[in-house]
């Protein structure tokens, strides 16, 4: 749970520890480089899915 304990009744759900894992994870691949490139549009991102599709 969050150090403050005075977490909003809708934001409970990002300090379960399941949630936590998952943050943990996600950070350790940015870390690791294991991300995708970033978008600067959505077109760009669509383009860039049709393109792996084919």
């Amino acid at each position: 749970m969050h150090e403050t304990g005075d977490v909003p009744t809708d934001q409970r759900w990002f300090w379960t520890p399941e949630w936590q894992s998952g943050e943990a994870e996600a950070t350790q691949q940015i870390a690791d480089g294991e991300c995708s490139e970033a978008f600067t549009s959505a077109a760009e991102l669509f383009a860039a899915i049709d393109d792996e599709s084919t």
